[in-house]
């Protein structure tokens, strides 16, 4: 279906990225855990998608805003604010800016 095509795409493309711990810390995600996210915030409904390919590239637009959002320079402090409130460490964002993949920092890219 539409969202295990997604997410196993970013998976096999991001395999450092990706945890079996359904309880991994940031940056990374858990197959599963991203496909109950995916579901439970119905962006396919909410987009109006038809596909899995849509939803490769909406999630792709999404990582592109928190790359945008995390740049070198704008938040390279010891410990950096996220949106919603929880700090991220330098080793984190650091793996993140590493492998190019930011979806691990935080869930708010999935209701906007």
């Amino acid at each position: 279906d539409i969202i295990d095509h997604a997410a196993s795409h970013y998976r096999d493309a991001f395999p450092a990225m990706f945890s079996a711990s359904q309880k991994c810390r940031a940056p990374h995600l858990n197959l599963d855990n991203l496909r109950e996210a995916l579901f439970a915030s119905e962006v396919i409904k909410r987009e109006k998608m038809g596909s899995g390919g849509e939803l490769v590239k909406w999630i792709a637009r999404k990582n592109e805003g928190l790359r945008k959002q995390y740049a070198e320079g704008e938040m390279d402090d010891a410990k950096s604010k996220l949106e919603n409130g929880k700090k991220v460490g330098q080793a984190t964002l650091k793996k993140a800016r590493k492998h190019d993949f930011y979806l691990g920092l935080e869930s708010t890219w999935l209701y906007k």
